[in-house]
């Protein structure tokens, strides 16, 4: 699934989901959060799921976390904080994308 979310983002399949939008600054929005934003959301589903294996092979159910704990895992590596960072703001973009397709997709 993680995987999934990454290529959509980077392959800009999330396209033929919206069925359009007249005003050319709204779907060139749409476009770039959701080019940002789906990759974002790739990421943490990996940590996540990543986490369940580590938790599955070591046989230690705490271990296995949400999201939250997905997180603290990658902060606590040395690039963490830039990485935090950089999740951060694409997960804002996911948000955005889902705000402006909310607003401004058209219902055929």
């Amino acid at each position: 699934m993680a995987g999934y979310y990454i290529y959509k983002g980077a392959t800009r399949k999330f396209l033929k989901d919206l069925s359009g939008s007249g005003n050319t600054e709204v779907s060139r929005a749409i476009k770039y959060s959701g080019m940002l934003g789906y990759p974002a959301k790739g990421v943490v589903l990996g940590a996540v799921g990543l986490l369940f294996i580590v938790a599955t092979v070591q046989r230690d159910p705490e271990e296995a976390s949400g999201i939250d704990g997905a997180l603290k895992a990658i902060q606590d590596q040395p690039f963490g904080p830039v990485a935090l960072v950089a999740i951060g703001a694409g997960l804002v973009c996911y948000a955005l994308y889902l705000i402006f397709r909310a607003r401004y997709d058209r219902m055929d």
